[in-house]
């Protein structure tokens, strides 16, 4: 298995999800086992964050990655992108600190690199699973456990209140690219004057984020959120949402959450060959278990 990077540059661009603020990123090809790098162009002398467990700072809503106090945030989607498409040296010029949200998914970032993806010389270094290892989060009652095998594969259960539910949702190397990677981005309607209270979620929108509504809309309630989206006619649907009528897919919020455990797991910086299973992921567990795993390996 040879690695792999793109045959040129591509830039997508778009606002951040919880700064708000415009970014463009260019996607270059990168030398072998250089890794993915992000590289910040608006800052001097252009600063470096390659994307490894020991740059993993902060989850809230989002994984972000720091070198030398200089940040990259929400780099799931692009991470979870390299992933899915196998592409394992990339450099990533960006113009701000938050890369852009674009739908809220994977999509325009797989279908912009699909088509650019070349083998290079070197062959991938793959971390082949030894031994059952895990991480268990007692607080949110959340784990991660990886264990031998032929393959790599995910499986992530979801256990949310209503409307969404329980759902467990699976995937092997190179099967439902397209479906995982269109899942979008998902919140909770109570959750929202919360997050936008804490300086988040400025880039969010029901263009670009499914939001789930699990409590009544007053009138005064939706005027607000029309003013905070910069939208009107906000409306909660039969299927429980703002707004969005119709699903990606059957377990889009399930699948969401596989996407960005790709992303996260994808920090890792080299291939899994090993089995996945994960009982209510998030960004904050997943960094964990990135992190703790990463220890393993090097002691083992």
């Amino acid at each position: 298995m040879l690695q792999k990077t793109i045959s040129k540059p591509v830039t997508l661009s778009g606002n951040g999800l919880h700064t708000g603020r415009h970014c463009e990123a260019t996607i270059c090809p990168a030398n072998e086992n250089s890794g993915i790098v992000f590289i910040r162009t608006d800052l001097e002398n252009q600063p470096e964050i390659k994307a490894i467990p020991d740059n993993l700072s902060s989850f809230d809503r989002s994984t972000t990655i720091t070198s030398d106090n200089v940040s990259a945030i929400t780099i799931e989607h692009f991470m979870a992108s390299f992933h899915l498409l196998g592409i394992d040296n990339l450099k990533i010029m960006i113009t701000g600190a938050e890369l852009p949200i674009l739908d809220g998914s994977a999509k325009p970032i797989v279908n912009a690199l699909k088509p650019l993806i070349v083998s290079q010389q070197a062959e991938k270094h793959i971390i082949k699973v030894k031994q059952q290892f895990a991480y268990i989060d007692s607080k949110s009652d959340s784990w991660i456990k990886v264990e031998p095998a032929d393959e790599f594969s995910a499986e992530v259960t979801v256990n949310f209140r209503q409307p969404i539910g329980k759902h467990t949702v699976t995937y092997n190397t190179g099967d439902n690219v397209e479906t995982i990677a269109s899942s979008r981005t998902f919140v909770f309607l109570s959750e929202l004057s919360y997050l936008h209270a804490h300086g988040l979620i400025k880039g969010g929108s029901i263009d670009n984020a499914l939001v789930f509504a699990d409590i009544s809309l007053s009138n005064k309630e939706k005027s607000s959120l029309e003013k905070l989206f910069n939208c009107s006619g906000i409306e909660v649907t039969p299927n429980h949402t703002l707004n969005n009528t119709t699903f990606r897919n059957a377990d889009e919020p399930a699948c969401h959450k596989l996407l960005d455990l790709l992303g996260d797991l994808a920090v890792l910086g080299k291939p899994l060959c090993g089995k996945i299973t994960a009982y209510k992921p998030g960004h904050g567990v997943n960094a964990a278990f990135v992190k703790m795993f990463d220890d393993h390996l090097l002691t083992h």
